[in-house]
């Protein structure tokens, strides 16, 4: 695991492998019925509980969109709605 300290940058490495951390996250609560809603804590690092350079949301300081928010809009519209687990979830009826 790599630590930031104070004026360290994010390397496209990094950036890539929070996007996939939020690909995985975003795609196992699609289909598992305890995930009942997918929500992080804000969306820009901006006015994060985080302090910099822990920027750990969707849109960075400046609003721009992150990889983390392309994985996260690729599996939305990418995932069949009329896939069981969405059918299911929209009708209100929880699966396995």
């Amino acid at each position: 695991m790599c630590e930031l300290e104070e004026g360290d940058e994010w390397t496209s490495a990094m950036l890539t492998a929070q996007a996939a951390i939020y690909r995985k996250l975003l795609n196992k609560c699609i289909y598992k019925a305890n995930c009942l809603s997918f929500e992080t804590w804000g969306y820009t690092d901006k006015y994060s509980f985080l302090s910099s350079p822990q920027d750990g949301f969707p849109f960075d300081d400046e609003y721009n969109k992150k990889a983390a928010y392309t994985q996260l809009l690729n599996i939305l519209n990418n995932t069949s709605r009329t896939a069981s687990a969405v059918v299911n979830r929209i009708a209100g009826e929880f699966f396995e």
